[in-house]
């Protein structure tokens, strides 16, 4: 697939300080901070790193949001496309593809601000048996947990995943329709979960509820 991506900056080269604006297609998505920390030309590593076909180059102004938003939209691209391809085996073969934690784990990144390529740098380092959180964003360590109704007659959402251990700052729990829309999602801190729940055996979406609403 073919991706349009914007990149902007501004560095020394040469003992001048350029600032441009490079209009690219490429075959995958260029961070912008690889190019920030770049010692050579944009020009040379994007073609010589990525093989890029430069289409357009002009003199403009950092805008570092465009870069956060084509992320965004990419990530969401391909949420899409999984959630998708997920539903439709469920309808074909009767049961659905384990999907929830990465799409939750993704939403939840989305929902507190974390930009895609942030997001899926940290996945890409994470080891299986990494314990207590999911995601970091801002310096938050972020443990996320979600629920999802199979839609068959009788399935309604009555017990919500607990947390086994404390080595997070936040907890987001998620809760969708069938469709894997977001219905609900709800923060709590580390020490008011701990001391809400921490005797307590069984959760279900009413306990949830005490926390901090974060869909907007």
């Amino acid at each position: 697939m073919m991706y349009w991506w914007r990149i902007t900056h501004k560095l020394d080269y040469h003992g001048e300080v350029i600032t441009e604006v490079s209009y690219i297609q490429a075959r995958i998505t260029i961070d912008a901070q690889h190019v920030l920390m770049a010692y050579t030309h944009p020009a040379r590593v994007l073609c010589d790193l990525h093989s890029i076909e430069i289409c357009k180059v002009e003199e403009h102004e950092v805008v570092w949001e465009q870069c956060f938003y084509a992320s965004r939209n990419e990530g969401k691209s391909l949420r899409n496309r999984l959630v998708s391809m997920a539903l439709e085996w469920e309808n074909t073969v009767g049961i659905i593809p384990h999907i929830t934690t990465v799409i939750s784990e993704y939403d939840a990144a989305y929902l507190v601000g974390c930009s895609f390529a942030e997001y899926s740098e940290q996945i890409k380092t994470m080891t299986a048996v990494q314990k207590g959180y999911d995601f970091i964003h801002e310096g938050v360590r972020y443990q996320v947990k979600a629920c999802r109704p199979s839609g068959k007659k009788g399935s309604k959402i009555t017990m919500v995943p607990k947390a086994t251990n404390y080595h997070w700052d936040k907890l987001i729990w998620i809760r969708y329709d069938r469709e894997f829309i977001m219905e609900e999602a709800w923060v709590w801190d580390v020490d008011a979960y701990r001391m809400a729940f921490h005797e307590k055996k069984r959760l279900n979406p009413l306990d949830m509820r005490a926390g901090q609403w974060i869909l907007y």
